[in-house]
């Protein structure tokens, strides 16, 4: 029996229905198939109006407008086209959340509050499966095996928790360490953010250890050290020399202690497939750019230093990897906001809107980045760019979920506790 070619735009499955109850066919057909400047941009200026803007008959296609709010996430600074699709299909998709039923306002709400690019794929799946289970057309089949697919990784992933938990109650951080914020299932959760897959298991485990090790150091210079205890710790971690910490109090040894333990653990897992050589020293090169930055930051603090907001992003780098502007203001350093309003002598309001106007551009360099990158593979970039909406997730509208993990309970419960109910027949 032959089976017939499926073209570029035919549905492989013409029987699964996308999760859009009750949304009219879209007017914009297949332009966002293919990616490509000129001709998206072209195509897309078929809709303008002589006066330059978008025709109004348009206006009330939710599903076309829905689809042009994602695709203008993926905009780059050469697409200035898409910055007028995003305001376009923006605006008025909140106009139309007023005007249609609940439930679809809702959804609508959804996509404006959370667009796909920035979403942690993991964290938005039980929503996009219980959306899709509501359309009367859904393929009960697929929904079977995407929810049993969840609730297996699910149970992976609770193994998980409790082998890295087991590992914490071994070491006993909360009394050796009783000033650090005890966050490791917090850090899991941002390790499962970059990748939830089961091949990942290892990586992840560590790197959850990993993120709560970084907080503990984190808090080592914020809320512990003295400014002379923290530069013989930091020589101690740039040289790699126990001797040098026989001075610092007891807890600051445990900390050390706690970053060799994760040193031999890393390199015990990457012996077999003779990568040590190679990964641990990575590993010692990025926690030393860690505490330089930590370093600089515990100077600042003491001397009442307010940084430039250009500062504050370089040290960020060092700090997190990437520029922290997402990061909630802190009690014992200076804000993004703070350091913003002092370098453009900007009104709270106005230095606000100034990192948020950053935090896109970072977007576009990202979304430009992924689109160039053709000798990467596939899934080292998509552990990358999770890594970005992770901290969009933690630190996103300046609110710290990481430190204030109440806020974080709804998810934790979704991804680590609740398994999807399976329709039995």
């Amino acid at each position: 029996m032959s089976i017939a070619p499926v073209s570029s735009t035919q549905a492989a499955v013409p029987d699964i229905a996308r999760p859009y109850a009750d949304f009219p066919p879209s007017i914009w057909k297949d332009i966002f198939l293919q990616y490509d400047s000129e001709s998206l941009a072209t195509k897309i200026s078929n809709f303008i109006n002589e006066q330059g803007n978008f025709n109004k008959i348009f206006a009330n296609d939710i599903q076309g407008l829905y689809t042009l709010y994602e695709a203008a996430h993926m905009r780059t600074h050469e697409d200035n086209i898409l910055e007028e699709v995003l305001d376009f299909s923006k605006a008025h998709l909140k106009f139309l959340a007023d005007e249609v039923s609940p439930s679809l306002a809702a959804h609508i709400n959804h996509c404006l509050r959370q667009p796909l690019n920035k979403n942690v794929p993991r964290f938005e799946a039980k929503y996009h499966m219980t959306l899709y289970e509501q359309d009367p057309s859904h393929n009960e089949t697929l929904l079977t095996f995407a929810k049993v697919d969840y609730n297996i990784l699910q149970k992976m992933h609770q193994k998980e928790i409790d082998t890295i938990n087991e590992s914490r109650k071994r070491s006993n951080f909360v009394k050796r360490i009783p000033f650090a914020r005890d966050r490791l299932l917090e850090s899991y959760i941002w390790s499962l953010a970059m990748s939830f897959k089961p091949e990942h298991s290892n990586g992840r485990m560590f790197a959850g250890k990993t993120i709560a090790f970084m907080t503990i150091l984190d808090d080592t210079y914020d809320a512990y050290g003295t400014v002379p205890e923290l530069e013989i710790f930091t020589e101690a971690i740039l040289r790699w020399d126990i001797t040098l910490i026989e001075s610092l109090p007891q807890c600051m040894k445990a900390v050390f202690d706690m970053l060799v333990e994760l040193c031999e653990e890393i390199e015990s897992m990457t012996n077999e497939s003779k990568k040590s050589s190679f990964v641990v020293p990575c590993f010692k090169k990025a926690v030393s750019t860690f505490t330089k930055g930590y370093m600089i930051e515990a100077k600042w603090c003491h001397d009442g230093y307010i940084p430039t907001y250009n500062e504050y992003k370089v040290n960020g780098i060092l700090t997190t990897g990437m520029p922290i502007l997402f990061e909630q203001e802190r009690v014992h350093i200076a804000s993004a906001v703070e350091c913003c309003m002092k370098q453009y002598d900007y009104s709270q309001s106005e230095a606000y809107n100034h990192i948020l106007n950053d935090v896109e551009d970072c977007w576009k360099v990202l979304n430009e980045a992924c689109l160039k990158a053709n000798d990467i593979p596939k899934v080292a970039l998509d552990c990358v760019v999770n890594l970005a909406r992770s901290f969009h997730f933690m630190y996103g509208d300046l609110v710290d979920k990481f430190t204030n993990s109440e806020l974080i309970k709804e998810y934790t419960s979704t991804l680590l506790v609740d398994p999807m109910c399976i329709n039995q027949h």
